[in-house]
């Protein structure tokens, strides 16, 4: 830790981008602040970075209401458009080498999927039953499933990333946190932006957005799209070929209507179609020969997908070869709108946020990773068609008086259906499992968060909401060689034995409220400390991944606690922004997945979810944001993580010795910045990064074997872009760059393993990238 740390901070970083937008930089509160008007970023112009005097007010959103971030008694941090796009930040995932305490990555099961951990808060499944850790908001709709959340960073004007439970005033599944997304509008005006890019493993993309008046000032439209196919790293040992790798192609447009200052509505329209391929796994599993023979894993031991053979064959190629010729296809087709409108009547501001999605997934891949056990026949094969459908209604209301009091309030809404059907599985080409399963939910909240000044400087926030969610379950077995129905759920007529109680009628409630208390105190205009306690839920629900009757749970919903500290600090005349978080969190009733042996087929797998534990997680986190010319700026973070479960019941056994708790690094650092060079009308652009995370476990169950297959070894990845931005008239500019991305590794790692009762898995992912990309904006 102490070498990757001075080496981090021995980086010849330069500067910090633009987090969000600016505004009077001499601007101060007297005592407590009220809140601020954010501008609205115009499609194909960058944000601006700092102002003369230093760095400008930063907005955020993280209470609903736009404030400045070095006000706001939360710890939430915020990266504007500049810094996605002079970093080359191409989807969200990459804002975590940023932010501390926060890991992102890409999850390869299913299309466009998002895996997300804040403070060690995590749920590593993506199945659509299971609800997530981490809850992603674009534009203020929520998504029912971290499927489709590996959102394009291009049209992006803001991301802000609340730590912590955000259970009062956001959406659903915010007991880790939320990543809230917000893209341009239309701008009313005229205005483009295009983009070519070009990479290692043949990168391929195009995108660009423009933006037209219909009625000027008054009615406008944004049209834009993007293109994007890559091959992978990865190469087959049978031909030498390289894998297929990203093929995603989206349509976007938006019409925005603002007659005034009192009435803004814009409505959105996204189409995506993903055809995307990813990098095969890498066999872990362990065995034969194995004391107690219990450790074998039968995957290695009858199909030669060895930890000791195939998996050193990969290692040694820098995780580069493929053993078997079959694809990992994880596709998503997406459509969502979303109609967003606000109405200003004095001090009382009222927002309606309308969201629907339509999205349909598929997964094709061979699970083991290892060369193939029979001629022309994958090991182990698993394959998922779904359809999902959801449709939200938010309505808030937002006060900005002159007085000691303000608030926020809304009523929330959302329904969201999936139906799975079917997901099969080939052993050797054997059918061996086939099942199909679904869920409606219905989701109610009400919710209220005031705001009162004690004294000067002085003030107090009150808050809770209040959740309903019913959720109606279905699942069918079938025998995997003839289709033929085995099983199925509901069926009322199941004899009258308790295990099957939840089979006869899966239909369940759950209910919960909320709250959060903070206090906070500005000692001057530019520091300020505050305390809070919150409480985040996330709601129970089914297993759509059992393999008998009896395991469809329902698992009960999980809450933390958190107790939280922080100073926020605005010095050298307003030079630097340096903010110290500490925070406390209690878990109860721990959800956690578990991939076993079927008790129908041992030879394969089932998911059970289960409340398994309590947990206790301390940390802190340092940001800091340096203004230190008026061209360079530098940016760095921290976090520390001390994370572990104070039990883990199964069966009436605390195992906790033999269980990880899982994403949660105990050290994480970042230093970089951005230098922003004037030459004459044209501007130089410089960007770097070090990102520096511990080792962490991302396989639940312990590798008792001491072969470190739970475990994700430390990892640093440096990252650097320069531009030359040429001006071309009075609004239009052209800007060329070259960037590398993981510049001081040119293997490929693993950065996801995977312990389970037949076989044990790994996820791959690239080395060093480098790429090359010319622009224009007007």
């Amino acid at each position: 830790m102490r070498y990757a740390f001075l080496a981090s901070t021995a980086l010849a970083a330069i500067a910090a981008p633009a987090f969000a937008q600016t505004a009077d930089p001499a601007a101060g509160p007297s005592t407590v602040p009220a809140p601020v008007t954010p501008a609205t970023p115009a499609a194909g112009v960058s944000d601006a970075s700092s102002e003369a005097a230093g760095i400008g007010e930063i907005v955020v959103t993280a209470r609903q209401r736009a404030e400045s971030l070095q006000d706001v008694p939360v710890a939430v941090s915020a990266l504007g458009g500049a810094l996605l796009e002079n970093a080359q930040i191409q989807n969200v995932d990459a804002i975590e080498r940023y932010i501390p305490n926060v890991e992102l990555g890409r999850h390869p099961f299913t299309g466009g999927g998002l895996s997300a951990s804040i403070r060690g808060v995590s749920f590593g499944d993506l199945d659509r039953a299971f609800e997530p850790a981490v809850a992603v908001a674009v534009d203020g709709v929520f998504l029912a499933s971290n499927t489709g959340a590996m959102t394009d960073a291009f049209d992006v004007a803001q991301i802000e990333v609340l730590r912590g439970p955000q259970g009062t005033l956001f959406g659903r599944n915010t007991i880790g946190g939320v990543i809230n997304i917000k893209r341009t509008k239309p701008t009313l005006d005229w205005g483009a932006k295009l983009q070519g890019t070009y990479g290692s493993y043949d990168r391929r993309e195009v995108r660009g957005i423009l933006n037209a008046p219909i009625v000027k000032d008054v009615l406008g439209v944004k049209l834009g799209g993007y293109y994007e196919r890559s091959d992978s790293f990865t190469r087959r040992l049978s031909d030498g070929k390289r894998e297929d790798g990203i093929d995603r192609v989206s349509l976007f447009g938006a019409i925005r209507y603002a007659p005034d200052d009192s009435f803004d509505a814009t409505l959105s329209v996204d189409y995506i179609d993903d055809k995307s391929h990813y990098p095969s796994l890498v066999p872990l599993s362990a065995g034969p020969g194995l004391v107690p023979a219990s450790n074998n894993q039968l995957f290695c031991s009858a199909f030669r997908a060895c930890y000791g053979t195939q998996y050193q064959q990969i290692k040694n190629s820098g995780f580069k070869a493929a053993l078997n010729d079959y694809p990992f296809a994880a596709s998503l087709e997406s459509i969502a709108t979303a109609l967003n409108m606000k109405k200003q009547f004095g001090g009382l501001s009222i927002e309606s946020i309308t969201g629907y999605m339509h999205q349909k997934d598929a997964l094709n891949i061979e699970n083991t990773g290892g060369a193939n056990f029979l001629p022309g026949r994958p090991i182990f094969v698993s394959m998922r068609d779904q359809k999902a459908e959801q449709i939200s209604q938010e309505l808030r209301a937002i006060s900005s008086f002159d007085g000691a009091f303000n608030f926020v309030a809304g009523l929330y809404y959302m329904r969201s259906t999936f139906d799975l059907n079917p997901q099969i599985a080939l052993l050797n080409g054997t059918p061996s499992q086939n099942f199909s399963a679904g869920q409606a939910l219905d989701a109610y909240a009400a919710y209220a968060e005031g705001y009162l000044d004690l004294a000067k400087g002085l003030r107090l926030t009150v808050g809770g909401r209040y959740t309903i969610e019913k959720k109606a379950f279905h699942i069918t077995f079938r025998n995997p060689a003839t289709g033929a129905v085995t099983a199925r759920c509901p069926d009322a007529s199941l004899t009258a034995n308790p295990a099957f109680d939840s089979c006869r009628d899966p239909d369940v409630t759950f209910k919960k409220f909320t709250p959060r208390i903070i206090l906070d105190y500005h000692f001057t205009p530019d520091v300020m400390i505050y305390g809070s306690w919150s409480r985040g839920y996330r709601s129970g629900g089914w297993n759509s991944r059992a393999s008998v009757i009896t395991a469809i749970g329902p698992y009960e919903p999980e809450t933390v606690d958190s107790y939280e500290a922080g100073i926020r600090t605005t010095l050298i005349e307003r030079r630097l922004h340096l903010n110290l978080t500490g925070f406390h969190t209690k878990y109860k009733n721990k959800q956690e997945e578990v991939i076993t042996a079927s008790p129908v087929n041992p030879a394969v797998t089932q998911t059970l979810v289960e409340n398994a534990g309590k947990a206790t997680i301390n940390g802190g986190e340092l940001e800091l944001d340096l203004a230190m010319t008026d061209w360079l700026r530098i940016r760095g973070s921290a976090g520390y993580l001390d994370a572990k479960y104070d039990s883990f019941i199964q069966g009436g056994v605390d195992i906790r010795a033999l269980r990880n708790l899982r994403y949660a690094p105990e050290w994480s650092t970042s230093i970089g910045g951005e230098a922003t060079i004037p030459i004459g009308d044209n501007t130089l652009l410089a960007n770097a990064n070090y990102k520096w995370t511990d080792k962490f476990a991302t396989a639940i169950v312990k590798d008792t074997l001491g072969l470190n297959r739970d475990f994700i070894d430390n990892y640093g990845t440096f990252d650097a872009s320069i531009g030359y931005e040429l001006s071309v008239g009075a609004r239009s500019k052209a800007k060329l760059s070259v960037f590398a991305q993981n510049a001081f590794h040119k293997d490929g790692r693993l950065y996801r393993k995977v312990i389970t009762g037949p076989f044990s898995f790994g996820s791959r992912e690239v080395g060093r990238t480098f790429g090359v990309e010319l622009g224009f904006t007007y």
